[in-house]
């Protein structure tokens, strides 16, 4: 690769692409289109810690590790774990100091656990990339776990519309690699942790809410090198973008040469010329059965080049190269190229396209179509604050069938008096597990166990969403709406209202 610094190389092999796409299919399998949220596990039951039950004496010049015995100590653990955090809970997350304009900021904390993001602006075109800067302390009494690996560290960044929905990927779709064992790393009382996260505006929304946030965990009461069970979240946010239309004046260009011996990136603007502020990007190469991917490392002049010579495939197979350069204040360039060879054509850049939706006038034309009961939302017959009444505005839904799999994801919109907005998830699918059909909140962690109309519930609060989500028989649903527009009170009545 780049002569000053090599991005992260994989070299997967074919029987590495043969699992990858196993995993990739099961994945789309059991999570249900049109949701955010990834597919829950089975719920695990925690016992309490008993001594195993002893078998039948075997013969062995080893000692035999009693059928259960690991299962038994983990769920004992788990539960001594749960014990702590419900007799010594970390506290809640305090309320997030704003700061809006140039530059912008968020700060929050939990217990003595500080969080802070840094932007220097909130106005960006639609297609610029933006960075911001995101500093984790620990000034508290004790040490905590953080997971996740990368140049990101263990932050994650989200953005969010006014819907509470993702913007559309730019300036690609990810890849998903097959991962091991979550990177965990330890901070210590009086450390710090300075990352610096980009992120991709684009519309068609005006504005996006920009969320930064960090998993952790207690040290483990048995372990003092792993994390305790009882995952907790640290969120920094909402940090508000506002987006303006792109300006072609503002447009960089990008000038891609790659060919089996290495390649070469220039970047320039409209005129010509190399755009003044830093350059920062990612590029990316794949042939059929390995990949390579990273930062741009920091090049003159908006000038970059690199060679294969940890990609010898590449020396003699057809692959795919892109990259993306942007700069403060202008569109990010994009380009493409693949080049001819032998072997199979590359498949890591091809995007995963879910069916498109199909919009209904009415319920009852929905029900028709799909063939399937479709429950709404009505007001609640105890309902006393009417600002907390919804008026129904639109109805979509996604079918995704694969052999013998079947889902239907039925998403309903509705609006408070005060205008924000409010969405109803129905998922109906064919598969008889109790974990098929849950939405994001059932199995998070910190998310607040309760009933709607008698039955199991799960609340959370989350990037300034509620999430709810229940079933009414097989059927799974989920209600959304912004926490400052309506109480969980007033959420879970609505809930209640759900029916035919």
């Amino acid at each position: 690769m780049s002569p000053t610094r090599a991005p992260t190389a994989r070299l997967l092999f074919v029987v590495l692409l043969l699992a990858l796409a196993a995993g990739l299919w099961l994945a789309l399998r059991a999570a249900a289109p049109g949701t955010l949220a990834p597919t829950p596990t089975a719920p695990v039951t925690y016992a309490p810690t008993v001594e195993p039950t002893a078998g039948t004496p075997v013969d062995t010049e080893s000692a035999v590790t009693p059928e259960g015995f690991y299962a038994t100590q983990q769920a004992g653990e788990q539960a001594t774990s749960v014990a702590r955090a419900t007799a010594q809970p970390f506290p809640t997350a305090g309320p997030a100091a704003i700061q809006t304009g140039q530059p912008a900021s968020a700060s929050t904390s939990r217990g003595r656990l500080n969080l802070t993001v840094r932007l220097p602006k909130d106005t960006y075109l639609s297609g610029e990339a933006g960075w911001a800067e995101v500093t984790l302390r620990n000034d508290g009494p004790e040490t905590v776990m953080l997971e996740g690996g990368g140049p990101d560290g263990p932050f994650g960044q989200t953005l969010l519309d006014a819907q509470g929905h993702f913007p559309p990927p730019w300036p690609w779709q990810p890849v998903s690699f097959p991962g091991g064992p979550p990177y965990l790393q330890a901070i210590a009382p009086g450390q710090s942790l300075t990352r610096t996260l980009t992120f991709q505006v684009v519309g068609p929304a005006p504005s996006y809410d920009l969320w930064v946030d960090v998993e952790f965990a207690r040290v483990s009461l048995t372990n003092p090198l792993g994390p305790d069970p009882v995952g907790l979240r640290l969120e920094a946010g909402p940090v508000a973008l506002r987006v303006l239309p792109p300006d072609t004046g503002r447009q960089l260009f990008a000038h891609l040469q790659a060919d089996h011996q290495g390649w070469s990136l220039r970047v320039t603007d409209a005129a010509g010329h190399v755009p003044d502020g830093p350059l920062n990007g990612e590029m990316a190469a794949g042939s059929a059965n390995s990949e390579t991917s990273g930062p741009l490392p920091a090049g003159p002049g908006g000038v970059w080049s690199g060679s294969w010579n940890d990609m010898p495939n590449f020396a003699t197979d057809q692959f795919t190269m892109r990259a993306w350069v942007g700069a403060p204040g202008y569109i990010s360039a994009v380009a493409q190229q693949t080049v001819p060879g032998g072997g199979e054509a590359s498949r890591w850049f091809t995007p995963y396209m879910l069916p498109p939706p199909r919009t209904f006038v009415t319920r009852a034309a929905a029900e028709a179509a799909l063939g399937i009961p479709v429950y709404r939302l009505k007001a609640p017959v105890d309902q006393a604050a009417p600002a907390d009444q919804a008026v129904f505005d639109a109805l979509q839904a996604v079918v995704f069938a694969d052999g013998d799999y079947r889902s239907i994801t039925v998403q309903q919109a509705y609006h408070l008096p005060s205008g924000a907005y409010l969405e109803l998830t129905q998922t109906d699918n064919n598969q008889p597990f109790e974990s098929a059909g849950w939405g994001e909140a059932r199995y998070d962690s910190e998310a607040r166990p309760l009933t709607v109309a008698g039955q199991p519930a799960y609340l959370l609060a989350r990037w300034g969403w509620w999430a709810l989500d229940w079933k009414i028989g097989a059927e799974g649903f989920e209600l959304r709406a912004p926490v400052g527009a309506i109480s969980a009170a007033a959420l879970v009545g609505l809930a209640g209202s759900v029916g035919r």
